[in-house]
């Protein structure tokens, strides 16, 4: 009888030892890596539809408001100055201060139409740059090439539409100054009502010019109102 218990606690040692050994030498399964983070640009302005910018068969730019922001544009024509298929400029007959933009290989101004939210800035055939404010610029969607099925004669080269930025809470402030005594404030205040946003936004600029009869003042003031309709959007 001792002999079998002994024979019993021996097994069962050597049970224990081999599967302590096993669970030592098997990694601890390890977690599934989280995939990158794809960032992805939804274009409305190319079928009045959203749709991913990858899959759209002509060309399509977008342009964020923090990179515009980012890199201190003052107007239109600083914010598109680096998209390729654009000549932009500051400067026309009514002011030195006047952004202008035209396409390669068709720059008549009427031919290309720039929209605000989906509305003509000033008109389709006479666009009003100088009313358009960067500071409240969601994003920027360039369209390249005929868009007169869709949006008329006007876009007979393309089209650049401006997204402004919807009501958002908290207070926003941002002072920037330049050469010639530039200096320029904005200020943003934006409030939650249930299912309405409520924002207040405003900005003021200065400059005394380089020479005699270029200073330029510009007071922009807005308030926008943002709420559901029949709860779909």
């Amino acid at each position: 009888m001792r002999s079998r218990n002994a024979a019993i606690s021996f097994i069962t040692i050597v049970w224990l030892g081999a599967v302590s050994a096993s669970a030592q030498t098997t990694p601890p399964p390890q977690p599934s890596p989280t995939p990158a983070a794809v960032q992805e640009n939804v274009v409305v302005s190319a079928s009045r539809g959203p749709e991913i910018e990858t899959e759209i068969p002509g060309q399509a730019t977008v342009i964020t408001g923090e990179e515009i922001r980012r890199r201190n544009a003052r107007t239109l024509a600083d914010a598109l100055q680096d998209v390729v298929g654009l000549d932009t400029g500051d400067g026309s007959d009514n002011g030195s201060r006047l952004p202008n933009i035209g396409l390669w290989g068709l720059k008549e101004f009427d031919a290309l139409l720039v929209m605000v939210d989906g509305v003509p800035a000033g008109g389709p055939f006479n666009p009003s740059l100088a009313q358009i404010s960067v500071e409240d610029i969601d994003r920027i969607e360039i369209v390249k090439g005929p868009q007169g099925t869709l949006y008329g004669v006007s876009a007979f080269a393309g089209m650049v539409q401006v997204f402004t930025r919807s009501g958002s809470r908290g207070t926003e402030v941002r002072l920037s100054g330049g050469s010639f005594s530039d200096r320029r404030l904005y200020a943003s205040h934006g409030i939650e009502m249930g299912f309405a946003k409520l924002r207040l936004f405003g900005s003021f600029e200065r400059s005394d010019g380089w020479q005699d009869r270029t200073d330029f003042r510009d007071d922009r003031g807005g308030l926008r109102f943002d709420t559901p309709v029949a709860g779909t959007g």
